[in-house]
């Protein structure tokens, strides 16, 4: 069969010595229906192919299971402009009305594929922090198509092949243009977290940054402890995605002025300390924890604002920082330890309905502040360091005080309900208080209580039965105490250096001393122990250089060490029940001329009256047994001394004294067993 109609067809398609025109082509084509299948597929391809659009559908279909299905979104992208562009190739040439709508639609498929979103399969994940994977991809196929039109270009003369290489060789360009831009995972260290990335670290030296919203393809959540810890960044931008920050994150940034935290975003410990130059911050609005030294050491953060959805203040979250002025929100229901430790705050007003108070000590600042209502307990420490402060009276729910809660203040009167009790060093170092009522609750004055204070005068009540360690101890302007029956026990160093005491007498009901109970009273010059009292304790009146009066009581049968070491006795008589007397008991008393010794002294050890350059006569009792090395070395005036028959013992130069002194030793069998020196210089011996 002659196929003349196909011809005259091929003829109007191609201008074969007739004009173009698309429209007559496809007429001679439906005639020739019957002569040849070439027609037949030139009908079939001036409209748009029922296969290529169910092929297109599947690919579309495809690419958004696989987005939906992965944590990827630009491999579904790539998936569809590769399939787009693919198909329009291979029917490219097949529709050939060229300005037919299948033709159009077709061209528009392939630009649409190849220029559009299979670059944007890359530009998609580079905003979502996933780089180089999709870009050598895109790499790859930019190679690939750049030179395969180009190859169909030269063959076919068909300009969209020109194009189309010109459109991939500038994909190729911008690839490799790419692979020098910074990227999220350029710049910054990360690892996978359960609920999205953590950034561990940055890697380049740039002053300003921005926490990107993904990396890989995941949400960037979370900034790791100590992430940009020293790091000096003048500017940080952080995404809306984030949850958490870490402890110590931004630690001593010394540069950064100013932070906004998003929403949702949980703080850990130290997150901006020591950010030195930070003095605008805004908090999340749902921020319910502000954590442990949060903008600790921030010099310059004058104002902030606390939002109203915070329920705790950790320790220290605002401690060394300029804050003058702070609103506590109603919502909070603790505020720990320091929080506002060396700050400029003046008042502070705290929310009544307050669960937990924490110390306010260092605010040097600080006049006046109140007492939430359920505020039962005052923490240790509380107001320590607080110098502006000069009275306060404690609430009568207040049922207790902890320890060294007013150390270091100027505190000159306190008002304490007598149901409340206190721990010890309540004003230690208070150097400007000057009296103080103990209350009837408590039954002993603790350890350190008025320690280094400027207390002058004390009442103790018959209340208390028990004065700890050093409890007035360097309270160097007390001069008067007075008690009332009921101590039993009195602690070692309870008065020592208590330099302005002159006087005191200890109540009968007193069971111990301590020892060095006035060490160092400088100006005391009379004490009175009770009459039942045993043993004087080691260093009792040491250095107690005024001492000049003590009421040595017939119970007493010990003298402890350095009891009265440096004293300024001129006679001591020592009570009948003595027995032993310690190492340097009376050393040093250089106004010593007279000493009388009981007939139940049994030993005098070392040193025990070294140095007292005033003795002149020492007349031993017959119970004596044993003198020590030292006992009397250094003694230079001594006269004469009388030795009993009872004495074993005369030790390494005991009586190094003086050469012009007498020895009498009387009937005494042993002295040719004391030491070969206790007589260093030889002076006069009679034995009788």
């Amino acid at each position: 069969m002659e196929d003349k109609n196909y011809k005259k067809g091929v003829a109007h398609e191609f201008g074969l010595d007739v004009p173009r025109d698309y429209k007559k082509a496809l007429e001679y084509y439906k005639l020739a229906t019957e002569e040849t299948p070439h027609a037949r597929r030139k009908i079939k391809y001036s409209n748009f192919s029922i296969v290529e659009t169910i092929i297109l559908l599947v690919i579309l279909i495809t690419g958004i299971i696989v987005d939906s299905l992965m944590t990827f979104p630009w491999v579904g992208l790539f998936i569809i402009g590769m399939g787009f562009t693919i198909v329009s190739i291979f029917y490219l040439k097949k529709y050939w009305i060229l300005n037919g709508y299948a033709y159009i639609l077709n061209i528009s498929i392939f630009f649409i594929g190849l220029g559009l979103i299979t670059p944007y399969s890359v530009i998609k994940p580079y905003l979502n922090g996933i780089t180089w994977i999709p870009v050598v991809l895109l790499f790859s196929v930019s190679l690939f198509f750049a030179f395969s039109t180009l190859i169909l270009f030269f063959i076919d003369k068909n300009k969209i092949y020109l194009a189309a290489s010109i459109i991939s060789f500038l994909l190729l360009i911008g690839t490799i243009v790419s692979f020098n831009i910074d990227t999220p995972d350029k710049l910054y260290s990360f690892v996978k977290v359960e609920d999205g990335i953590e950034i561990t670290g940055y890697r380049q030296n740039a002053t300003k940054i921005k926490i990107p919203n993904k990396i890989n393809g995941y949400d960037v959540v979370s900034i790791a402890n100590e992430a940009f810890a020293e790091r000096q960044f003048e500017e940080v931008i952080l995404n809306s995605n984030l949850k958490r920050i870490g402890a110590n994150a931004f630690k001593n940034n010394r540069v950064l002025t100013s932070i906004e935290i998003p929403d949702g975003v949980t703080l850990y410990y130290g997150v901006f300390a020591g950010n030195h130059s930070l003095v605008d911050v805004k908090l999340p609005s749902d921020l319910e924890v502000i954590p442990i030294s949060l903008f600790e050491g921030c010099i310059s953060l004058e104002t902030i604002d606390i939002p109203n959805s915070v329920t705790t203040i950790y320790h220290k979250a605002f401690r060394q920082t300029k804050l003058k002025n702070i609103d506590i929100p109603n919502s909070v229901q603790i505020i720990g330890n320091n929080v506002f430790t060396e700050t400029q705050i003046k008042e502070l007003n705290l929310p009544e309905e307050l669960i937990y108070l924490g110390t306010l000590s260092g605010m040097s600042y600080l006049e006046t502040f109140n007492f939430p209502k359920n505020m039962t307990e005052i923490p240790a420490r509380f107001l320590e360091s607080n110098k502006t402060i000069k009275h306060l009276e404690i609430p009568e729910r207040i049922t207790h005080i902890g320890e060294y809660a007013f150390t270091n203040t100027n505190i000159e009167t306190l008002i304490i309900p007598n149901t409340t009790t206190f721990d010890e060093g309540l004003f230690f170092q208070s150097k400007q208080l000057k009296a103080f009522t103990i209350p009837s609750s408590m039954t002993s004055i603790p350890k350190n209580t008025f320690a280094f204070s400027g207390l002058e005068t004390i009442h103790i009540p018959s209340t208390i039965n028990y004065i700890g360690i050093n409890a007035f101890g360097y309270a160097r302007n007390l001069h008067t105490v007075t008690f009332e029956e009921g101590v039993k026990s009195i602690e070692s160093g309870a008065f020592m250096f208590t330099e302005s005491l002159r006087e005191i007498t200890i109540p009968e009901s007193v069971i111990t001393l301590g020892s060095e109970m006035f060490k160092g009273a400088s100006k005391l010059e009379r004490v009175t122990v009770p009459s039942h009292t045993i043993a004087i304790p080691d260093r009792f009146l040491e250095d107690a250089y005024s001492m000049k009066y003590f009421n040595f009581a017939n119970s007493i049968k010990t003298i402890g060490a350095s009891s009265f070491k440096n004293n300024a006795f001129t006679s001591v008589t020592l009570p009948e029940s003595l027995q032993v007397i310690d190492d340097y008991a009376f050393f040093g008393n250089k106004q010593l001329q007279n000493i009388t010794f009981n007939n139940n002294l049994r030993v005098i050890k070392t040193h025990s009256f070294g140095s007292n350059t005033s003795l002149k006569v020492l007349d031993f009792p017959i119970s004596l047994i044993s003198i020590d090395d030292y006992s009397f070395n250094g003694c230079s005036n001594i006269e004469t001394i009388y030795l009993k028959q009872n004495v074993e013992i005369v030790g390494y130069w005991a009586f190094k004294t003086n050469k012009t002194m007498t020895v009498y030793i009387i009937c005494n069998p042993y002295h040719s067993n004391w030491s070969l020196y206790w007589n260093p210089y030889g002076a006069t011996v009679i034995i009788q």
